[in-house]
């Protein structure tokens, strides 16, 4: 699993409160590709179902009718699309208030 390194606390602090500010009925969440450890950051309302989210995830990253992607907790479980944004959150912010998800892209005709 990827580790969410963040050098600079203060910094990471100080980008969440100007998110905050400027979105305060948003959540913010930074997903994690396994495969390239990189990362895109997302804002969302907190009732939004996860399932919800992820359909306007696989338009952001461009992805292609033939992958699936498999999402992942800090916790190192998989992601029920039923769930709600706002219980991600508490279950799984880490300690400077982002909730950080794992994505596992895969094949759907298991060629990866």
């Amino acid at each position: 699993m990827l580790n969410t390194c963040s050098p600079e606390s203060e910094e990471s602090q100080s980008r969440l409160q100007k998110v905050q500010a400027r979105h305060p009925n948003k959540l913010p969440i930074i997903f994690w590709m396994k495969k390239t450890s990189t990362k895109f950051k997302f804002i969302s309302k907190p009732n939004t179902r996860f399932s919800v989210f992820t359909a306007h995830i696989r338009k952001a990253l461009g992805s292609q009718k033939d992958k699936a992607f498999l999402f992942f907790g800090s916790n190192d479980k998989q992601i029920n699309g039923d769930v709600l944004l706002e219980d991600l959150h508490r279950e799984l912010s880490d300690s400077e208030g982002f909730v950080n998800i794992f994505v596992q892209e895969v094949e759907t005709f298991g060629a990866n």
